[in-house]
């Protein structure tokens, strides 16, 4: 029976050999050196496997990024490592008319509808605990509200408004944007006109098919004006040498084609023809 020595660790339950016939059985038992405790990383603990250790950072602290998280044992010796933990900062500062995305120690702000950046970095980091400073600002538009226009529905951004008419109604012209300069909205005649003949009301089947049959009519192609059919009326001679040769092999694979097809008729119609003319055969003039 084998035992490894202090340091090392079986590699195999299989450390009992037998004597037979004056013969030792044989074993696959190794002793390989066991590895000491791997180094201590602050806040993390850490997992041995095969001489394989891995790192995990304890709650409220997480990896630092580009780091590795696993390390090996080779020589009785642990390769050196880089992991480090940070600890996870508080709530990020909290900006007026702002709402704020984070992910671990960075942070990224942005305004709130109906407001407007002013200044400064919407980007911040934590470090050592503490968030870096931002003169980041959001204000309200100027001009407030976008004006009203009957059947349309407003979309304001920033600065600017858009208009859009609802399902029946259609616009007057196309300016439908307006900007806000100086604390006052600029001036639009845009306005959202009723198509269906009366203020709000529902499109009349009538109308609905009517406005189909033009969309069909509008989308509709004509077959005898495409390239497709153009191309179907004329024959163009391709002078490229890999359309010539397809064109000849395959007019040759044709003509091969026909001719085992036909030959053996025609063969078969030749012999039936000749057989059936009576053979000429010259007589012997007679002695006088």
């Amino acid at each position: 029976m084998y035992a490894c020595m202090q340091g090392y660790a079986s590699s195999s339950y299989n450390s009992v050999i037998h004597c037979i016939s004056g013969v030792w059985s044989s074993s696959d038992m190794n002793c390989n050196v066991v590895c000491p405790s791997p180094p201590g990383i602050t806040n993390a603990e850490v997992t041995v496997e095969n001489n394989t250790a891995r790192y995990f950072c304890n709650p409220g602290y997480y990896q630092l990024e580009n780091t590795d998280d696993f390390i090996s044992c080779r020589g009785n010796i642990w390769q050196p490592t880089n992991f480090e933990c940070i600890q996870i900062c508080g709530a990020p500062p909290t900006i007026a008319n702002a709402e704020v995305m984070r992910f671990n120690n960075r942070a990224m702000y942005s305004c709130r509808e109906g407001y407007r950046s002013m200044s400064g970095s919407n980007r911040i980091n934590c470090t050592m605990s503490v968030w870096q400073t931002t003169t980041f600002s959001c204000y309200a538009l100027s001009c407030g509200p976008a004006p009203n226009i009957t059947n349309a529905d407003v979309l304001v951004n920033d600065d600017g408004a858009m208009y859009a008419c609802h399902y029946g109604f259609s616009p007057s012209n196309i300016n439908n944007r307006l900007l806000c300069q100086a604390g006052s909205w600029s001036l639009t005649d845009f306005q959202c006109l009723n198509t269906s003949g009366s203020v709000g009301s529902i499109i009349d089947n009538k109308t609905l098919q009517r406005w189909i049959k033009q969309i069909k009519h509008d989308l509709l192609i004509d077959k005898k004006t495409t390239n497709a059919y153009l191309r179907t009326l004329s024959s163009v001679y391709d002078p490229r040498p890999a359309s010539i040769a397809i064109g000849g092999s395959g007019v040759a694979l044709l003509c091969i084609a026909i001719l085992i097809i036909v030959l053996p008729d025609v063969l078969r119609i030749c012999k039936y023809v000749f057989g059936k003319i009576p053979q000429v055969t010259k007589s012997k003039p007679r002695n006088e």
